[in-house]
């Protein structure tokens, strides 16, 4: 064998060594590549799911915070239409109240209630009070019932109020009152 083929052979030795060294470089390298891809895929589908998350939070707590807000408006509203649908119904019971407080049925109704007062006094003194509208009705009464009464400096918007001293006791059996508790405890 002669050197040039020598040559050749050890050149064509040399290059296919070069060649397959090159290919399994090559096949590293696109294995490597393949996996950064893959990996970088799997790290930009888990930020995607991640920010569908908290973008599907966002709405969701966006879509709370305005149901809320409607919610509170609502009752809101519904409060101020029932006050006004009970301010309507009290105006329409005063209205009834000044009817029937022009009626004899009221000055029986008075007597009765004068009467209960000096029953609960039980032969004590008792300062019994007329509303200031019913002072018309002062006579009538102190000469049905046998005692003296007074007129109220303040309304209480009928019936009577009662005191009796010895025993550190006030009936308060007026129409004010009553309604007053009627407005508290009133709901639809």
């Amino acid at each position: 064998m002669e050197i040039n083929e020598k040559l050749d052979t050890f050149y064509q030795a040399a290059i296919d060594a070069a060649t397959e060294q090159s290919a399994a470089m090559q096949r590293e390298y696109e294995e490597w590549h393949r996996a950064s891809i893959a990996e970088y895929e799997q790290g930009r589908q888990q930020e995607q799911r991640a920010s569908g998350r908290i973008a599907q939070e966002q709405v969701r707590k966006e879509i709370n915070r305005r149901t809320s807000e409607e919610m509170l408006r609502l009752k809101k509203e519904f409060h101020e239409q029932q006050e006004l649908r009970k301010g309507e119904l009290f105006e329409l019971v005063e209205e009834k109240l000044a009817d029937y407080r022009a009626s004899d049925a009221y000055r029986e109704l008075l007597q009765r209630k004068i009467e209960k007062a000096k029953e609960l006094a039980q032969g004590e003194e008792c300062l019994i009070y007329l509303d200031p509208e019913d002072a018309a009705l002062k006579e009538a009464l102190e000469h049905a019932s046998g005692c003296t009464l007074a007129v109220s400096g303040e309304a209480f918007g009928g019936g009577i109020r009662a005191v009796v001293p010895g025993k550190h006791m006030m009936m308060d059996d007026s129409f004010g009152a009553r309604l007053a508790e009627e407005r508290e405890k009133f709901s639809f």
